[in-house]
């Protein structure tokens, strides 16, 4: 994944799939209203999440990017699919 590519998003709660979103930025760090610190997130350009909607995947065509986890002005965060990967123990079949 690299800046300035393309990604789709899925919003559980929200159901809707956008295409129109770029990756800003990879790697970085957001802290939540709750006060919570997320590491190694990636910044994509964009609004229209909803609560709920976090847990729905970043995709394109047919490859997994990630997992929605928030949002803030006009920026969405995903975590990158090896993070999740690492973080809950499973690993995502491929062919």
């Amino acid at each position: 994944m690299y800046k300035g590519t393309t990604v789709c998003r899925y919003g559980r709660s929200s159901n809707v799939r956008s295409c129109d979103h770029q990756v800003k930025a990879k790697s970085v760090s957001i802290i939540f209203k709750s006060g919570k610190l997320i590491t190694k997130v990636a910044k994509v350009s964009g609004i229209g999440a909803i609560g709920g909607d976090s847990g729905g995947p970043w995709s394109w065509s047919t490859t997994a990017w990630g997992i929605h986890c928030g949002g803030s002005k006009n920026n969405l965060f995903f975590t990158p699919v090896q993070q999740a990967e690492k973080k809950s123990g499973v690993t995502i079949k491929t062919k």
